[in-house]
């Protein structure tokens, strides 16, 4: 809790919003400002997700009303299981819904507090209320249910099955950009990265290819994350080519993995063909692989292109 209070005392501190994450997180996940526009397909699963959050608000308030002696229990249950499903039904979220989501972590605390309200049904509720003579019965429910349960392995072996080529393939561009990389030439700089598109991309690296943290830089704030929205190198040559540079030499990127949909980069790379050499290419994910050999600019240079692009100069 402590360290939690510091990072948000200090996110307030720099932004001067005291629920900054909570913020984010918001307009990224339930206000769609991260997800891809919606698709029609897509919101099969809303009605039910819907009716899964009307009944987890009514067990909710019920909690609340009535109060029974495993009131935190039940109300941290359905209050959870009200915000994850009203998360998906009520949200921009669906947006992001794929059929392999009923298998991922974000369900797995409303399976286990639906297993729970099922093992107090069978043993509590029923005894209670039909007699003792009903617990064998309860006991063969609750093993059917408990193997019914093991065979949900089958379609989730089948899912992740099914993602072993794309793994292949991120494991195969990870080992050989790590070649790349490794050569004496590049080692003792740092490898310029994609934004995070390819997360096993970047376990390749770390677990086949040796890298650390401190060999990584990414694209996902580079100079144009700072600039007005379309705010382009081809516009801004002078400007922008001065920030690709300071950005590049004071990163010490010696290798610079440019996407094909990047045209800032490339057309900076192409501007200057004696600052970069292309050393491979991988074609799965359209990337070339550029050996950059980027003089260091003075830090008045880079001071004085930062302070121009605020103030809306060339």
């Amino acid at each position: 809790m402590s360290v939690m209070g510091a990072q948000m005392a200090f996110l307030t501190a720099r932004t001067g919003n005291p629920i900054y994450p909570l913020y984010w997180n918001y307009l990224g996940n339930a206000g769609g400002r991260w997800m891809k526009p919606l698709v029609a397909s897509q919101q099969s699963a809303r009605p039910l997700f819907v009716a899964l959050w009307a009944l987890a608000t009514v067990g909710l308030l019920t909690t609340l009303w009535r109060r029974p002696r495993s009131y935190l229990l039940l109300l941290y249950g359905f209050g959870s299981c009200a915000l994850v499903f009203g998360l998906f039904g009520l949200t921009a979220f669906i947006t992001e819904w794929y059929p392999w989501r009923w298998m991922m972590w974000i369900l797995a605390f409303p399976y286990d507090f639906a297993a729970l309200l099922v093992a107090i049904g069978l043993f509590v509720i029923a005894p209670r209320y039909v007699g003792r003579g009903i617990r064998p019965l309860t006991w063969v429910t609750a093993g059917v249910l408990l193997v019914g349960a093991q065979l949900t392995w089958i379609p989730i072996q089948t899912a992740y099955t099914s993602t072993a080529a794309a793994w292949n393939t991120d494991v195969a561009t990870g080992r050989y950009i790590a070649g790349i990389f490794g050569q004496a030439d590049y080692r003792d700089g740092a490898l310029n990265l994609p934004p995070p598109d390819h997360p096993a991309v970047t376990y390749a690296l770390v677990h086949y290819g040796g890298l650390e943290g401190r060999h990584f830089i990414s694209q996902l704030y580079d100079p144009f994350y700072y600039l007005p929205a379309g705010y382009h190198y081809a516009d801004h040559p002078a400007t922008a080519g001065t920030l690709l540079q300071c950005w590049l030499s004071t990163t010490n990127t010696s290798i610079f993995v440019i996407p094909d949909d990047r045209r800032d980069y490339l057309a900076y790379a192409a501007d200057h063909p004696a600052w970069f050499e292309m050393v491979g290419r991988v074609a799965a994910y359209s990337w070339t692989i550029e050996a950059v050999h980027v003089p260091t600019p003075s830090p008045q240079t880079c001071a004085q292109s930062a302070l121009n692009t605020r103030a809306g100069g060339e």
